[in-house]
């Protein structure tokens, strides 16, 4: 027997693998490596208020959230977040992963910071603070030098408390806060963060630190992207393999936020980038955390919630799908880990793959081996049937297959009032005649012929039941294969797609003739409507299924299948006709 393999282990055809990347430890939680992709976020409260700020620590935590960020702008908040630890501790959640964003001139507060979190977060763009010249427009070898010194001298310090106290260090990059010269160096570009964060990298290894994890964020989603797969390049290229901090920065709120996050988030996820995420919203911190959730089990990187798998339904479902969906979920949200499908409809051939092979679905039984979508074959705990106890209807066209509805299902069609004035085009012979139809009187533009424009304007959406004998069916459409532009007997009427939508599609019952009367296809009538078919058939050629016009003999708009004796029996009433006549009963 072959080993279960999940989903999760198998490399799926065009899918990227996740990068490879070292481990990070932030107190007891794993970034990168082999650890899941982790969820974070940052709460909103002062980090003065500690009784306020540890609240909603612990709501984030319990929520789901497995890193939580708190800020800290100045000295006096920095040392705060001692007694945020304290009161943590306290009250059992000490071991809750903490980090602490800093920001401008950032080497004093950071060292604060190293004595009571596990992460610090450092803003290159930030941390050692030039006030910006509008009108500086390059800068020397000599002043690049000067500046990368400063950051190095206030940047080393809080390498070494990081080194000396095991903690980790974010180097978090944002495309809104670029320092001065970077802008002028490399512009306001994904370029510019990429080389901003490898100063600051190229630091930390020239001190032996690697305890680091890299985040570019922009708060438009394009530029977000780009600077990250820049980053990966550019890391590959020196041969880092640092963990990557994924989140579209200042998101706002509401539903686009959550849509811009996930496109962004997600988009890179899929390409295999990224190690830890955090959605920003303009809201409570604690919203976040599902959205994060729900992106990973989405690309199946994590999976916390059951998987609901529900159809919109449509005019084949027979009950109140939404309401059931609801209803399933209240009941079996707390089994997180299965995947429960509320569908419309299943056809009982419906092919499932078995242990054995593919098996349609209604010899499927309990305990059966079926494939999941994760990968592994699971047995079938429960089977259920429900009878459809209505009639299908089945629809017959010429020029495509039987097709069969449930009798609610919505066809686009016209009806035959209105089909029949186009079909009765006289004869070339018979003059201007033929343009005294009632086309002029829909809007026909001038000097058309049965244009496609016009047909929208009677088409109308039934029920399959309440097709009938005599009507086009526009949905599905079905055309000639061979490229016609005229018939011989009507050259004022063009063929255009209008033509050969009412050609192929014209419903009908009783014998299709092909040209010398070669029987080319049967529909036999069904039970449904047994009444005499009125109007008229275009001949189509049984092999290539394309409409005849070489001869003026091939084709007629007329009921008969006409035998070579240029006699024959009409299909619809039995009449005798001449060759080149309409039936003699005017059926």
């Amino acid at each position: 027997m072959n080993p279960i393999v999940p989903l999760t282990a198998v490399q799926l055809p065009l899918s990227k693998p996740r990068r490879r990347t070292r481990e990070v430890k932030v107190g007891d939680i794993g970034i990168g490596g082999n650890n899941p992709i982790r969820v974070q976020s940052m709460i909103t409260a002062e980090t003065m208020n500690t009784e306020a700020a540890v609240a909603q620590i612990i709501q984030l935590y319990e929520a789901g959230c497995e890193i939580v960020r708190v800020t800290a702008p100045n000295l006096r908040e920095a040392q705060n977040l001692g007694e945020i630890r304290k009161e943590l501790q306290r009250r059992g959640y000490g071991h809750i992963p903490l980090v602490a964003d800093v920001h401008h001139q950032g080497m004093d507060i950071a060292l604060e910071c190293t004595k009571h979190v596990d992460k610090v977060r450092i803003n290159p763009g930030l941390f050692v603070f030039r006030k910006p010249d509008p009108n500086r427009v390059d800068y020397s070898p000599a002043e690049i030098q000067q500046e990368l010194e400063a950051i190095e001298q206030a940047f080393l310090p809080v390498i070494k408390a990081c080194k000396e106290r095991g903690l980790a260090m974010r180097i978090g990059v944002n495309h809104g806060s670029l320092s001065e010269r970077i802008k002028v160096m490399y512009g306001d570009s994904p370029v510019g963060m990429v080389e901003s964060a490898m100063e600051y990298l190229k630091i930390c290894e020239a001190h032996g630190f690697k305890n680091l994890v890299i985040s570019l964020k922009a708060s438009r989603v394009p530029i977000m992207l780009s600077a990250n797969r820049l980053m990966v390049k550019r890391m590959d290229e020196e041969g880092m393999d640092y963990p990557l901090h994924l989140g579209v920065t200042e998101a706002g709120d509401g539903m686009y936020a959550r849509i811009k996050s996930a496109i962004g988030i997600g988009t890179l996820l899929a390409e295999g980038i990224g190690d830890t995420i955090r959605v920003s919203l303009a809201e409570d911190p604690v919203n976040e955390i599902e959205v994060c959730y729900d992106i990973l089990q989405a690309l199946g990187l994590r999976k916390t919630k059951v998987e609901y798998i529900a159809c919109p339904s449509c005019g084949r479902t027979k009950f109140d799908l939404p309401t059931v969906l609801n209803q399933v979920r209240d009941a079996t949200k707390h089994l997180v880990g299965l995947d429960i499908a509320v569908m419309g409809c299943l056809h009982p051939d419906s092919p499932v793959m078995t242990r054995e092979g593919l098996r349609p679905i209604r010899e499927v039984r309990a305990g059966d081996l079926v494939l999941t979508d994760r990968g592994d074959f699971q047995p079938v705990l429960q089977t259920e049937t429900h009878e459809f106890t209505g009639e299908l209807v089945e629809l017959r066209c010429a020029g495509m297959p039987p097709v069969q509805f449930t009798p609610n299902h919505p066809v686009l069609a016209i009806p035959k009032t209105e089909v029949d004035p186009l079909l009765k085009v006289p004869p070339a012979s018979r003059g201007n005649q033929a343009r005294a139809v009632p086309l002029a009187q829909r809007g026909e533009p001038a000097g058309g012929g049965a244009s496609s424009a016009v047909l929208p304007d009677f088409a109308c959406w039934y029920a399959a039941d309440a097709l009938a004998p005599g009507m086009v069916v526009l949905y599905p459409i079905v055309q000639g294969e061979q490229a016609v532009e005229r018939l011989p007997e009507y050259p004022d009427v063009p063929v255009d797609e209008a033509f050969l939508t009412i050609a192929a599609c014209y419903l009908r019952r009783g014998r299709w003739a092909a040209r010398r009367a070669r029987r080319s296809r049967s529909f036999s009538p069904s039970a449904q409507a047994r009444s005499r078919w009125r109007g008229g058939c275009a001949t189509r050629c049984k092999r290539t299924a394309r409409l005849h016009a070489r001869a003026r003999n091939a084709t007629r708009w007329r009921c008969c299948a006409t035998p070579p004796s240029g006699r024959g029996a009409c299909n619809a009433c039995s009449g005798d006709a001449p060759r080149t006549n309409a039936c003699p009963t005017g059926c």
